[in-house]
């Protein structure tokens, strides 16, 4: 099945958990916008009867820091920050490293900076500093396209659109008030030209606005041409629908009716207080973000929102807030059409939970009572 594949070999995870935390630290303690404002968020715990999502042992697990994901079926692609795609596979109950492809290096099929990886139709593509790359889901090397978006972008992800590509990440915008980080969402047909579909600030340099920390990816791919946009400082969100000649953005606000407060984890704040960096007030905020991620089904919208330090709380957008499942915060590699993956290290063996479109649709019919 996988021609092109090597064997892996077994070793131990990265360090995530201090980083998920930090995820969700605030500057200047300010909170999504919109609703909720300072102080009047309010502490919250799901039902008893909540489903708990659960984890799996993977087997053959030489897994470095995983920098994006996408689910194909009953398989797992995760790109390693050293340049490499792991292929996991699932099979009933267990999760097997299969084999991994790719390599270090600047040449053709060779990975420098990568960032982001998304499968589009029967192949991968992988974004690589300046660079799209892309490959068999076997892992042969097939092609490189220049990757140029239209401003400087930290972190590039990439995402596959109907009619062309996307990627998605974090520009320093010049010349507001303050200088400002933004979330951007830009689409190319050709990858020669982008247009740029939405954009949000995420926070300003001075700290008066945001989260310098906030969620790996912004978007949400989903299925039929829906997509998601949006990383919770702001309590909006944005649904991309890619059906026409060229994608249209349609914000939600607001995306939930009620914010969420939380006690900072023992010692963090001493912490932060004496963390270094440049330009920044560091400390836990008044209200948590809105959502962490998001994951679309259809018409409805998934919304991870943490409700404590180390939790989130699967909920529906809208007024009637239905929750749907609990999970950790701590792993939390986002949220792609086939499913949410989270990648745990709290034990000798690493441990994954996949809650795919299957399930995920389950829990929304459940919940809703369709």
């Amino acid at each position: 099945m996988h021609a092109h594949v090597k064997a892996v070999s077994k070793a131990r995870l990265c360090r995530r958990k201090y980083v998920r935390v930090m995820a969700i630290v605030m500057v200047a303690g300010c909170g999504p916008a919109d609703v909720g404002r300072r102080g009047s968020a309010q502490e919250y715990r799901p039902a008893n009867e909540l489903t708990r999502t659960e984890s799996t042992a993977v087997a053959g697990d030489d897994i470095g820091l995983v920098r994006d994901f996408d689910i194909g079926g009953d398989s797992i692609y995760l790109l390693d920050a050293g340049g490499r795609v792991i292929i996991a596979v699932r099979e009933g109950a267990s999760i097997r490293v299969v084999g991994q492809f790719g390599r270090s290096g600047g040449g053709p099929g060779e990975l420098t900076r990568p960032t982001g990886l998304a499968l589009a139709g029967s192949n991968i593509v992988v974004a690589d500093g300046t660079r799209l790359q892309f490959f068999s889901r076997d892992g042969e090397f097939l092609s490189t396209k220049r990757l140029s978006p239209p401003c400087p972008m930290m972190l590039p992800k990439v995402a596959s659109s109907r009619a062309g590509v996307f990627v998605h990440g974090g520009c320093l915008r010049r010349g507001y008030t303050t200088d400002t980080m933004k979330a951007v969402l830009a689409w190319s047909r050709d990858t020669a030209r982008w247009e740029i579909v939405v954009e949000t600030p995420r926070f300003t340099t001075d700290g008066s606005l945001g989260s310098v920390f906030g969620p790996a990816s912004v978007m949400a791919t989903g299925v039929g041409g829906a997509h998601a946009f949006g990383g919770g400082e702001r309590n909006c969100i944005w649904r991309i629908e890619d059906g026409g000649d060229r994608p249209i953005a349609n914000e939600i606000c607001p995306a939930v009716s009620t914010l969420y407060r939380a006690d900072a984890p023992p010692g963090l704040e001493a912490r932060m207080r004496s963390a270094r960096f440049a330009g920044m007030n560091l400390r836990w905020p008044a209200s948590l973000p809105a959502y962490g991620d998001s994951f679309v089904a259809g018409s409805d919208m998934v919304l991870l929102r943490p409700f404590t330090a180390d939790s989130v709380v699967l909920q529906l957008a809208g007024p009637a807030a239905l929750d749907i499942a609990v999970a950790p915060h701590d792993g939390l590699l986002g949220c792609k059409a086939g499913g949410c993956v989270w990648l745990l290290d709290e034990t000798a063996t690493p441990r994954m939970i996949v809650l795919d479109r299957t399930k995920m649709e389950a829990l929304i019919q459940r919940a809703s009572g369709k």
